[in-house]
């Protein structure tokens, strides 16, 4: 298990991940692919009405579908290619069609990984085939890594998986 010193007093904080899913697609509708699925949906919005103002986010109305799902905390930094493997898996088997979907075009899907805690927490490794997974089912993997800041921006460590390249 990972334990990092905290800056505040010598408290000490383990790190943990949130992962979720998130769809988006400029022509089609994704209450379907949200209904097929068993996994819990927080945020689905639909083109051209009406987002509801959220904390400090003023109402907007959404420029394109979206959906994510509800997040998946993890207390264990090394579950996090074993979390991605999974929602892959789960993508794979095709209920709901998200990875037909992604592969025509019709939407995009992004795995999201968000890392927090005090001090330094090393990015894990993604591994080739993991990569090549995510490529295949039309799937982009978007590591944030909170505990590393850029040095220029301050913005989170950002490292992506599944493009396809050429």
């Amino acid at each position: 298990m990972i334990e990092t010193k905290s800056d505040f007093g010598g408290n000490r904080q383990l790190p943990y991940f949130k992962a979720n899913l998130r769809l988006w697609s400029e022509t089609e509708p994704l209450a379907p692919v949200v209904r097929g699925s068993r996994r819990q949906w927080t945020d689905a919005d639909v083109k051209g009405q009406l987002i509801p103002a959220k904390g400090r986010v003023r109402a907007r109305i959404a420029p394109r579908h979206y959906a994510s799902s509800e997040d998946i905390k993890c207390d264990n930094i090394g579950d996090i290619v074993p979390v991605l493997s999974q929602w892959l898996d789960d993508i794979e088997s095709g209920a709901p069609p998200i990875m037909t979907l992604a592969k025509t075009g019709k939407i995009e899907a992004f795995l999201w990984v968000a890392i927090f805690g005090y001090g330094e927490v090393a990015t894990p490794d993604i591994s080739a085939e993991l990569d090549k997974r995510a490529k295949q089912a039309g799937v982009r993997i978007l590591l944030e890594n909170y505990t590393i800041g850029d040095e220029e921006t301050g913005n989170p460590a950002k490292s992506f998986f599944g493009f396809a390249t050429g």
